[in-house]
């Protein structure tokens, strides 16, 4: 079973990434950890399919301040 974790996924990089590991059903699974909601982004269509899918969690977290905010259960 192949877990990947994506930090700051809502991004540029991380949610073409995420969509590129979801397309070509690279991994089981999928975390995306950011501060910005996907809902608040732009997304396109093959994007929003990405964070919709199965695969793919989401957890919001301020990644800046490690020491107050972390992600409890990956």
């Amino acid at each position: 079973m192949v877990k990947v974790l994506v930090l700051g996924g809502v991004g540029f990089i991380g949610r073409n990434l995420c969509q590129y590991l979801i397309e070509n059903d690279l991994v089981d699974q999928i975390t995306v950890a950011d501060k910005v909601l996907p809902a608040t982004a732009y997304l396109n269509a093959k994007h929003k399919a990405a964070f919709d899918s199965p695969k793919l969690t989401f957890k919001q977290a301020n990644l800046t301040n490690a020491g107050k905010h972390y992600i409890k259960s990956i």
